[in-house]
């Protein structure tokens, strides 16, 4: 009976809010998230909004992305600075006295002045109203373009095929950045589509500090470490070690410390280690199974950033300046998303540049506690994964078998390549394992392809003299799959 009250309640309250915000482009507390497929590596591919009761919302400071060699600034989020909204319009502040407005109660075929500045006139249309399917629900949804009008007819902003949608009930769906109005940026150009909703809940969601740290005594999570890193003996290197720790922990206790500041874990595991020695590898050892018990401790003061919106710049080191932006990702652990701080920035006088050695930071997943990683270092790779989680409403993953693991069939995930010196100066040599032929490829941090080599085994000596200081990414294929890459630096 209590659930059928709370469906009545949540019936009329749902059709209170649609009454009320017809066409609105965002219903207040609800959790908006839209695709930036053309975010840097220092930026989130998720952006989100949600704005409050009041009829105005500040939004949340963000990074002004140029370039990994320049000045990079921080600035509105991609919707500006404030969005007020009240029941017949919106309003984006994108600069200090400049405004986009976009009316809600526009009929079909209506345009009017959304943009002015000084001599510069942006009209907004209602092109086009049709039914729609998205994230799961259908809905009529209104096209509106922005243009300026000029003698020949309308030059369209940022484009023709580009104009924003809003759902008649749910709210903006696609959209494109409104922080350069009209001037766009390529990144903020090109459409963002709506991923995530919370209210109804479709599609991909927000975690924050309360759903990821919510362990229940009775949890179990299993998870895989891996560490690889040269191999040196005599100061000759012989190769790589390659680590890797499997712990199957059942979660005993969970004890919030006073304040809600602090809270632990306390587990019991059984975990398994296996070490390989070599290239190819030419020593193998797996240890005994051991029992082992722990505590996992979160200082939460500390994981505030959890909380904000992906697109949210946070200082990260006050003494250096540095600055990380909230990411969220489309791609986790049992569709559980996965929440971190983006590769930190830093620079005197509010002019960012990535760190030449930043390394982005630890991963969140709702309900799964973290902390969970993939990174590298000038010493090697590291990477913490849940590849099984069971509780009492969820269990998906594949649990952990050392009877599997212990036999001497195992083999790494990916060949062993290793590259040197790195960081390097210029030269740079690859060595492949014996008989692995594969397609060596060199690409920038934007994903563009700078050198690439077919068909190679053996040892491969590139010359990176000629290209700009900075991270470079060398991955391995065969048959056009990826089955190795690697994060090179050039000084």
């Amino acid at each position: 009976m209590k659930n059928f009250y709370l469906a009545f309640y949540m019936l009329f309250f749902g059709f209170g809010l649609q009454a009320q915000s017809d066409w609105q482009l965002f219903r207040p507390g609800v959790q908006y998230l839209y695709d930036y497929s053309n975010a840097s590596f220092t930026e989130s591919p998720v952006l989100g909004i949600k704005t409050g009761t009041d009829t105005c919302t500040e939004m949340y400071p963000s990074l002004r992305w140029y370039d990994e060699f320049e000045c990079n600034e921080i600035a509105a989020s991609f919707m500006g600075y404030e969005i007020c909204q009240t029941p017949t319009e919106t309003r984006l502040l994108i600069r200090e006295g400049e405004y986009v407005t976009i009316r809600h109660t526009a009929a079909l075929e209506e345009e009017w002045p959304a943009y002015n500045y000084s001599t510069d006139t942006i009209w907004a249309r209602v092109s086009s109203i049709q039914s729609m399917n998205f994230l799961g629900l259908t809905d009529s949804v209104k096209f509106i373009h922005f243009y300026r009008q000029t003698g020949g007819g309308p030059n369209y902003l940022p484009a023709g095929n580009h104009p924003i949608q809003v759902s008649k009930q749910y709210g903006l769906i696609r959209t494109f950045g409104f922080r350069d109005f009209p001037v766009f940026s390529p990144q903020f150009a090109a459409p963002l589509p709506i991923v995530g909703l919370s209210v109804p809940k479709v599609g991909l969601q927000n975690p924050d500090i309360a759903s990821i740290f919510s362990f229940q005594a009775g949890d179990e999570i299993h998870i895989k470490a891996t560490t690889t890193g040269p191999w040196y003996i005599q100061g000759e290197l012989l190769g790589d070690i390659f680590e890797r720790k499997f712990l199957k922990a059942l979660i005993t206790e969970v004890e919030p410390l006073p304040g809600d500041q602090l809270i632990r874990f306390h587990y019991t595991a059984q975990e398994l280690r296996t070490k390989r020695w070599g290239t190819p590898p030419v020593l193998y050892e797996v240890f005994p199974v051991e029992t082992v018990s722990g505590i996992w401790e979160y200082d939460l003061s500390e994981l505030e950033y959890l909380d904000l919106q992906p697109g949210a710049v946070v200082p990260v080191s006050e003494e250096e300046e540095g600055i990380a932006m909230v990411s969220l990702t489309q791609s986790g652990f049992c569709e559980k998303y996965r929440k971190y701080l983006n590769y930190p920035l830093k620079g005197p006088n509010g002019c960012y540049q990535p760190e030449l050695h930043g390394i982005e930071g630890s991963s969140y997943y709702e309900n799964l506690a973290g902390e969970y990683y993939n990174y590298t270092t000038f010493s090697g790779h590291f990477f913490r994964d849940v590849v099984y989680f069971h509780g009492d409403s969820l269990e998906c993953g594949s649990p952990i078998d050392f009877d599997q693991i212990t036999s001497t069939l195992e083999t790494p995930d990916a060949p062993v390549i290793t590259i040197g010196p790195n960081p390097t100066a210029g030269p740079l040599r690859l060595q492949l394992p014996q008989g692995l032929v594969a397609d060596l490829k060199l690409y920038d941090m934007h994903g563009r392809l700078l050198l690439s080599e077919n068909r190679t085994q053996g040892t491969v000596a590139w010359d990176l003299g000629a290209l700009p200081a900075g991270a470079y990414q060398i991955s391995a294929s065969q048959d056009g799959k990826m089955i190795w890459r690697q994060r090179v630096l050039k000084l």
